[in-house]
């Protein structure tokens, strides 16, 4: 499943053009979503939503540790593990430790 993933890009979509307040909505928007499906059956209970490979291109070091820090909550089987992993991520300031994903790296 590659919920973390979406919450990612739905976060940064907005933080990419410097907002930090809308990719910390989209985090909260995203959760929820995430639930609303959960809910539905769209997302198996027990799921792991997050793939936390994937992410590592988006975060700097400390951000990778941050998300790493929160990844065991929302392994769970109750849907509301989704927003409390966003909590986590937004409790560790996740959204300051997005990279610049326009522009690629200088050698």
């Amino acid at each position: 499943c590659l919920v973390v993933v979406a919450i990612f890009l739905l976060a940064l979509t907005n933080h990419a053009h410097g907002s930090s307040s809308e990719c910390q909505k989209n985090l909260e928007d995203g959760a929820k979503m995430f639930v609303d499906m959960c809910n539905r059956g769209e997302i198996p209970a027990g799921a792991s939503p997050f793939d936390d490979g994937r992410a590592t291109g988006f975060l700097d070091a400390q951000g990778q540790q941050n998300m790493n820090d929160c990844v065991e909550i929302g392994k769970g089987s109750d849907c509301n593990r989704f927003t409390e992993a966003a909590k986590c991520f937004l409790n560790k300031g996740i959204c300051n430790h997005i990279g610049d994903i326009d522009a690629p790296s200088k050698s």
